[in-house]
């Protein structure tokens, strides 16, 4: 376990919305959540805000309004998966570990970064460039990397979306682990396995809106996926 610090985040009043030059796209207003440790899944349609609230809490976007606290030890305790952001794909594995050590200023970056790249089945692939790699060992390097510092908090955006079954089985083994060690790890996810699998507890999102939030242990993972459309389907009828 890490030391007395528990990390959370704590989303307060919050407001985002996106431009362009003809129209403005309103995802949060005046949106508030807490996230207080183990795997919090974040449920909800395409758009309803699940990237854009990771990216939020992460610091790439900078809300209109509101303010988000992320608590933890370190400065640099936090980490993001989602896509190829944070991935040079020209680079290797072990290249992009290599210059995030040196970047960080960690030494010990390279040594996790392998560690965790034996564990979930990637040491053969650490000097294959990253844009060579397949959708689920992507995933898989990605991990390695946002874990090689250690976060305290983890991000993840859609880890098991068009992977194959062993990468999923990697991705829910990586999150349950950081969290048995202390880190809060948030997950936007569709997948219902996943989040009844690792979560603690949902959150749906529905058009930039809290709709429902609960503990994964008081449901099967079929009662998970009823009250997930229930609910989504009751706000989309306009109640």
């Amino acid at each position: 376990m890490r030391g007395e610090t528990v990390p959370s985040i704590d989303v307060s009043d919050v407001s985002f919305s996106y431009r362009t030059l003809l129209r403005k796209k309103q995802v949060f207003d005046g949106f508030c959540l807490n996230i207080d440790g183990g795997v919090c899944c974040l449920l909800g349609h395409n758009g309803a805000g699940k990237t854009t609230l990771l990216k939020l809490i992460y610091g790439v976007l900078k809300p209109s309004q509101g303010a988000i606290a992320v608590h933890m030890t370190r400065m640099d305790g936090m980490a993001l998966v989602t896509g190829p952001w944070g991935v040079e794909e020209r680079l290797s594995s072990r290249e992009n570990l290599r210059f995030r050590e040196k970047y960080l200023g960690n030494s010990d970056v390279v040594a996790q970064g392998e560690r965790w790249a034996r564990r979930m089945g990637i040491a053969g692939y650490m000097d294959t460039p990253c844009r060579e790699l397949s959708s689920g060992l992507f995933v898989r390097a990605a991990l390695v990397l946002a874990l090689s510092e250690s976060p305290e908090v983890l991000l993840l955006d859609e880890p098991t979306a068009a992977v194959d079954p062993e990468t999923r089985v990697v991705v829910a083994q990586a999150a349950a682990e950081m969290a048995d060690v202390g880190s809060a790890v948030v997950v936007a996810t569709h997948d219902f396995d996943l989040a009844h699998k690792v979560g603690r507890r949902a959150v749906v999102l529905d058009e930039g809106s809290l709709v429902d939030g609960f503990p994964l242990a008081e449901c099967s993972r079929d009662e998970l996926e009823s009250r997930y459309f229930a609910t989504v389907r009751h706000v989309g009828e306009g109640s």
